[in-house]
């Protein structure tokens, strides 16, 4: 992400908005075009990443030359610091809009759940009525057989349970939404209205998040004949899912990791794969 052009055309609009008279005379010209000065300003920036080679990609040397050494090396801070903060942000709205996208499927598939069940129920008491109207015109108050013993090779019909057997089921069915609910009878919906209640109630401490560290901010140099100031942007080093997040902020190292990934999975698929 510090290679990155949207970033740096950012920073750039920054850094005019500040209106700063001096800065200005060094990094906008009035006589070309505002394409033409942002890639001027971003020509300034420099990048040496020294585990580039062995793929190791943990620190990111960042250079910026300008003929005035102070303005240099608060420019380069000062992009540091929107780099962080520009990466914090990303990092930020992908969590949300992936709580959120996760949360909203949860929410049609339990909704999904609810129209099946009630749909199911409606049909099974439409069914219990009629065989209840059955067995009352044939008579038929009590079951007509027994599981104990009788052995039928299909499922009898449904008035042979006789009416009050058939009527008392139906009046179960209705009192299940009386009852205080009817989600604990839905098979798999207690589980999902759990993930549900985890997402909505989901907490991150930012705070204890470090994606990038800046282990060396640029500093004036002990010789002036040398205005180039450097800065080290190192990768902070945490544990677990994050890991991944934090290689994403060197895109170059990002890009290559891709690539070396993809390149072993077509080496290891077999003639006739298929995903």
């Amino acid at each position: 992400m510090a290679k990155s052009g949207t970033v740096k055309r950012a920073f750039y609009q920054k850094l005019l908005s500040e209106q700063n008279p001096a800065l200005l005379a060094l990094i906008h010209d009035e006589e070309l075009t505002d394409e033409q000065n942002f890639s001027l300003f971003s020509e300034r920036f420099g990048y040496l990443d020294p585990g580039a080679k062995d793929g190791s990609d943990l620190f990111l040397k960042i250079t910026f030359d300008l003929s005035d050494p102070q303005l240099a090396t608060s420019i380069l801070n000062q992009y540091g610091e929107f780099v962080v903060e520009s990466y914090d942000a990303r990092i930020k709205n992908q969590m949300n809009l992936a709580v959120t996208s996760q949360l909203n499927q949860y929410k049609v598939w339990a909704a999904n759940m609810r129209t099946g069940y009630l749909a199911a129920k409606q049909l099974r008491i439409a069914e219990l009525s009629e065989a209840a109207k059955i067995a009352e015109s044939i008579g038929q108050e009590r079951p007509f057989y027994s599981s104990n013993d009788v052995v039928v090779s299909s499922e009898p019909p449904l008035y042979m349970m006789g009416r009050k057997a058939l009527l008392s089921e139906v009046e179960q069915l209705k009192n299940r939404s009386i009852e205080g609910g009817e989600d604990i009878y839905i098979k798999g919906l207690p589980e999902l209205l759990w993930n549900i209640s985890l997402l909505e109630t989901l907490s991150i401490d930012w705070d204890a998040v470090r994606y990038v560290q800046l282990d060396q901010g640029a500093i004036l140099p002990l010789r002036p004949i040398k205005p180039r100031k450097i800065l080290v942007v190192a990768l902070g080093g945490i544990a677990g899912f994050m890991a991944g997040i934090m290689f994403a902020l060197l895109a170059a190292a990002n890009v290559r990791r891709k690539e070396q990934q993809s390149a072993k999975r077509k080496a290891k698929r077999p003639p006739h794969w298929a995903a």
